[in-house]
């Protein structure tokens, strides 16, 4: 499928192609999933996953390496 305004990006898609980039994803932008997203930190911030800025989260080198699960985790 082709992404185009009548078939824009779904939350899982944009959030997954945000946390694959080292900016990470802004959890401002998550709408009603940020309090799902939210939950799900402490774990991984605390197995050294994911660092957070405030309002913005990122995949650390560890993070990298194990994305898949980390993002199917985060998101889904």
């Amino acid at each position: 499928m082709t992404i185009t305004d009548e078939h824009p990006l779904g939350f899982e898609e944009r959030a997954m192609l945000r946390l694959r980039l080292t900016e990470g994803l802004d959890l401002c932008k998550c709408g009603d999933h940020r309090a799902d997203i939210e939950r799900k930190l402490p774990r991984l911030i605390s197995e050294g996953y994911l660092l957070r800025n405030e309002d913005n989260i990122a995949l650390t080198p560890k993070g990298f390496l194990m994305s898949n699960s980390v993002i199917a985790y985060l998101i889904f």
